[in-house]
């Protein structure tokens, strides 16, 4: 198995549809553009689809639809300029899991070790604008 990284952070109210964060993540510099398409969950996690850029609004929609049934839905978002980003996954009212799997950014004297600080400086502030407090982030990392 492969290095991995992931963070938790938990907020609250919460009840937020997942497109509400997204684009508030959108806001703050993300963009849904995975080589040129929206990689995004269909129906469970473990079903994932390719959908055209200019079809994010309806994309988000899905994703609202697919949450309301209770379904966790994920998409991979990507920091503009940076090339680095990963998989955000809606699993709870008031979790966003982020896998940093999309060219992860490591920490320089600390081997192969994830710079957690890089997508925490870049994920909260959206949360925060959305007068979300966060509670707690939660980073796990497998070598």
């Amino acid at each position: 198995m492969g290095h991995s990284a992931s963070l938790d952070v938990s907020y609250h109210p919460g009840n937020l549809y997942p497109s509400t964060i997204i684009r508030a993540l959108l806001s703050q510099g993300w963009r849904a553009n995975d080589h040129g398409g929206i990689s995004h969950t269909r129906e469970g996690v473990d079903n994932w689809e390719s959908s055209p850029l200019e079809r994010l609004d309806e994309v988000l929609e899905a994703l609202d639809e697919e949450w309301d049934t209770g379904e966790p839905v994920a998409i991979t978002l990507v920091m503009e300029g940076a090339d680095t980003g990963g998989i955000f996954m809606f699993l709870h009212e008031n979790t966003l899991s982020v896998i940093a799997n999309y060219n992860r950014r490591t920490l320089e004297r600390a081997g192969n070790f994830t710079d957690m600080s890089w997508y925490i400086e870049r994920i909260l502030p959206a949360l925060i604008s959305l007068h979300q407090e966060v509670e707690s982030v939660m980073a796990r990392e497998h070598a």
